[in-house]
């Protein structure tokens, strides 16, 4: 777990290349922990080598004893989601809402976009919807692309509302 923690502080340092040794190193000693395979799947997708990520990431999805195996699966459908595969994307993103609905705020985001992409307006919106609601309020992005879909919906006044809230609630 030590070299796990210690992924975890690097990545707070924008040091991903020594965080990816790390989480590499607490897999090599503990192969199935499931948390370190998260993360290094994710920083694999975040320094562009997506192709590696995704074994560490479906085998922590996978893992029937990880408690958080829904962040698994939405990095999974944000992988390929990036990488274009907008059926595989959405089938990671159901995964994660279905295990953990309050916690899945970027799932329910990404289902946006992948809404939006596809002109289902109304999907859309009630996907931005979710992705500001309880524990997910101080999402910014996701208020500022719910505002974005009222636009695009043509329903401006609550278009107006919602993008004057955006900028109340998150001045910078």
């Amino acid at each position: 777990e030590l070299h796990h923690v210690r992924a975890l502080a690097m990545v707070q340092k924008h040091e991903f290349q020594g965080a990816i040794l790390s989480a590499e190193k607490a897999l090599r000693i503990m192969p199935d922990y499931a948390e370190a395979s998260n993360t290094l799947g994710r920083l694999l997708m975040e320094t562009g080598r997506m192709q590696e990520a995704i074994p560490y990431l479906e085998r922590s999805a996978s893992n029937l004893v990880f408690r958080e195996s829904y962040k698994a699966d939405i990095n999974l459908g944000i992988l390929y989601y990036r990488t274009g595969k907008d059926a595989l994307s959405r089938k990671y993103l159901d995964h994660a809402i279905l295990l953990a609905p309050m916690q899945s705020c970027v799932a329910y985001y990404y289902k946006g976009h992948l809404d939006m992409k596809a002109s289902r307006m109304a999907d859309a919106i009630s996907n931005y919807e979710k992705a500001t609601l309880r524990f997910c309020g101080r999402f910014a992005d996701a208020h500022l692309a719910l505002g974005t879909a009222l636009v695009r919906d043509r329903q401006y006044e609550k278009a107006r509302k919602k993008l004057l809230d955006v900028y109340k609630i998150f001045p910078d």
